[in-house]
């Protein structure tokens, strides 16, 4: 922090805005904090103890502003939660009964600059959370602050982040005064949520990976938050975490950034219990990703152990953490930004490597760590298969183990295994027997597996991508998961990170995690080392960079990089068609995925014309029922959705209707109602007849759609719990509060 402030004034609003935040810490926590954040300045530490010594618990003198220092008092944790103390004696106006178009119904914070009411829009009967700038709080600097804001948050648009709706003005009886409408979080901050209902530590840890996610989402588009602390993450009734309060957040391309700054410069901007080292020291063009990384690495902290944490990371109670989790935190807490995790996404995918017992990135990668965590793995088989297939693998893995001698005879195997794969992943195999597919069948094949190839873990790893393959293509994530996982660790250990097996083995991984579970942290992880190696690796196949570009891609959208999205897809359409004569399927499948980039970027007009041309390509080339025609129907039904107001274009709206019937259809025969594929297009539908108004229709399809992913991929999952966020606020809007009651509970207790 520094013994050398500018001027007198400096030095007191420092101590001021230290005091006020270590006062509101249990005592034990008081030494710990103050040792972090005053290293380095005896003089202010000095004065805050000294004010401690002093204060009585509810009025100290450095609450009055002295006389002639010219400072003004803190920003910091003003509005939303200081007001939930209940005080309202700084508000000098009475409550309106309404503020634009919403209805107040009663008061829940308020600061210096604001006041936060909780009202009722009028149309829609909702409730929001209405933040109105103080009339005496429009100074020059304050309304800047609160324009960015809104501007903030605007352009955010995650689950877990609190949406704006409006901002705009009022007359309140002084004139105008500023305010926006945002998404009311009815629930108890994030510390208070873990410890209130006793989560387990992968609970807390899952519950931690969405905030990652969130934060994630807004550093994708430069927006530093610079106030993450648990008070800012409140946990609605649904157990979804909501990162919220961006008022001192700065977006790192905004026009307006360098003036922030140099208002800032010297003060600090967050609050100290949870800033980072470099944060603490006012400076704050040296503030990026990471210090927002150390600020979750302290509610990490707080939230496993109660506490926060010392300044000495090697004080961390390994024996009550476990070390994957002592690693995750020390790295996410490091003083050095260098040596933390380099942005949000990675501190979640370490978060949830330690959910699913894997290898965290932050230790050692020992054979002994990276064994062990193999074998504690879960192993789940849930998909039956014809006797005859059964015989194929067998015959397969015993041919392989037979024949793999030495590495020459690898092409052997690699010929075997692709020739397997084709036979299997065909959607309508040519045996495919009779009724007595059974799930001991393939627990057969498992034990068969530990038994024959426990000493050949390169053909075991060869084996399982196979496996894994057949199981994504089927549709059936919960086992191919853990068959993809198996085999990258098999291949890394036996051949190298290097090694083009495992290469492949983390493409056919990442294509699982993208295509039917939207994880897209760690499927960026798994595809960089393969990305960066596309050019020049020759032993890459057109196929696979195509493969490995389509997922990228895939990934950029859901960060909202539309324009990386569409250029990652044209160069993927532009190496799929060297040397064809008329497009082929890569070719044509990647436009289809094009036009919904194009789409999601408001370019409708050449997202729709693009998206008509494929499907009717593919409708001429393929058929109505290939795979891909299905995709393009449903491409088209997003594309025109997206495009037009519901009721104002009742002919498109019946077109995309249809359409997404007749995805679902097609997809049903050809995938099976329980596959990702056709129960993303049911949810589609049932969003679609939502605005339609048909309201029970809408459930209907919404709960086929969310017991397909809580039977397939269980409740933990992000599309379960989307899915399961979507029914029950249709469930609420129909008047069926207590079934909606029920699933929270249900989704609360896994």
């Amino acid at each position: 922090m520094g013994e050398d402030p500018n001027t007198s004034a400096e030095l007191h609003r420092r101590i001021r805005e230290i005091f006020l935040e270590v006062r509101s810490l249990k005592p034990g926590a008081r030494r710990s904090f103050l040792d972090r954040v005053c290293r380095g300045a005896p003089t202010v530490r000095s004065e805050v103890e000294s004010l401690l010594e002093f204060d009585d618990g509810e009025v100290s003198p450095i609450d009055s502003s002295p006389v002639g220092l010219g400072f003004s008092v803190p920003t910091i944790g003003e509005v939303w939660n200081e007001g939930q103390q209940g005080s309202d004696e700084a508000e000098s106006v009475p409550r309106p009964s309404r503020i634009g178009s919403y209805r107040i119904v009663s008061q829940l914070g308020q600061g210096s600059m604001g006041v936060v009411y909780l009202a009722e829009q009028e149309l829609t009967n909702r409730h929001v959370a209405i933040k109105i700038l103080r009339k005496r709080a429009h100074s020059q600097d304050r309304l800047k602050r609160f324009e960015h804001e809104a501007r903030v948050l605007g352009q955010l648009k995650h689950s877990g982040i609190a949406q704006i709706y409006e901002a705009s003005t009022a007359d309140l009886g002084t004139g105008p005064q500023m305010y926006f409408a945002m998404e009311y979080v009815d629930g108890p901050s994030i510390t208070s949520y873990a410890r209130n209902n006793e989560l387990d530590d992968l609970r807390r840890a899952a519950l931690l990976e969405q905030v990652c996610h969130a934060v994630d989402h807004a550093h994708c588009r430069s927006v530093l938050h610079r106030d993450l602390k648990p008070e800012n993450i409140l946990v609605d009734p649904a157990g979804a975490a909501k990162v919220l309060d961006f008022g001192v957040a700065l977006c790192k391309v905004d026009e307006e950034r360098d003036e922030l700054r140099s208002l800032e410069e010297g003060r600090l901007v967050g609050t100290p219990a949870y800033m980072s080292p470099e944060q603490l020291k006012g400076a704050s063009a040296s503030v990026d990703e990471r210090s927002d990384v150390y600020a979750l690495g302290v509610i990490a902290h707080e939230i496993f152990t109660g506490e926060l944490p010392s300044d000495n990371l090697a004080e961390l109670d390994e024996a009550r953490l476990g070390p994957d989790l002592a690693a995750i935190l020390r790295a996410a807490l490091s003083p050095a930004p260098e040596a933390r995790y380099s942005s949000a996404a990675d501190l979640a995918a370490d978060l949830r490597r330690f959910r699913l017992n894997e290898p965290v990135r932050v230790r050692e990668a020992t054979a002994g760590y990276l064994l062990r965590k193999f074998a504690r793995r879960r192993r789940s088989l849930a998909i039956a298969l014809a006797g005859l297939i059964l015989l194929l693998i067998t015959a397969a893995v015993v041919s392989m183990v037979l024949t793999f001698q030495v590495r020459r005879e690898a092409a052997q195997n690699e010929t075997l295994v692709e020739f397997l794969r084709e036979i299997l992943i065909s959607p309508r195999p040519k045996f495919r027997g009779s009724e007595v597919t059974v799930l001991e069948v393939l627990d057969g094949a498992e034990g068969m597996i530990q038994r024959r190839l426990s000493e050949e873990p390169e053909v075991e790893a060869r084996v399982r991508v196979t496996l894994g393959a057949v199981y994504q293509q089927l549709g059936n994530v919960e086992s191919a998961e853990p068959h993809l996982r198996n085999a990258v660790e098999l291949f890394r250990l036996a051949l190298g990170e290097d090694a083009l097996e495992t290469k492949l083995a983390r493409l056919e991984l990442a294509a699982l995690l993208v295509n039917h579970m939207e994880e897209y942290s760690e499927a960026l992880i798994l595809l960089e080392g393969l990305l960066a190696d596309a050019d020049h690796d020759q032993r890459l196949s057109t196929s696979q960079r195509v493969r490995a570009l389509g997922l990228e891609a895939r990934v950029l959208r859901s960060m909202g990089q539309y324009d990386l999205a569409i250029e990652r897809y044209l160069a993927a359409e532009t190496l799929a068609g060297e040397g064809a004569v008329e497009p082929t399927a890569s070719v044509l499948s990647t436009r289809s995925f094009r036009a919904r980039a194009l789409s999601e970027s408001g370019e409708h007009a050449e997202a729709e014309a693009l998206a008509r041309s494929t499907l009717a390509l593919e409708r001429q080339l393929l058929g109505e029922e290939h795979r891909l025609t299905l995709i393009s129907m449903f491409t088209l039904a997003t594309v025109l959705i997206n495009s037009f107001e519901l009721d104002s274009d009742p002919i498109r709206e019946a077109e995309a209707e249809l359409l997404i019937r007749q995805a679902i259809e097609g997809r049903s025969r050809l995938l099976g109602a329980n596959h990702p594929g056709t129960l993303s297009a049911i949810e589609e539908l049932a969003a679609l007849l939502e605005r339609k108004g048909m309201l029970e229709e809408a459930i209907s399809y919404q709960t086929s759609a969310f017991e397909g992913y809580r039977d397939g991929l269980g409740l933990n999952r992000l599309l379960t719990r989307r899915s399961q966020e979507a029914l029950t606020r249709m469930l609420i809007a129909g008047g069926r509060g207590d079934e909606a009651e029920g699933l929270r509970d249900l989704m609360q207790g896994d």
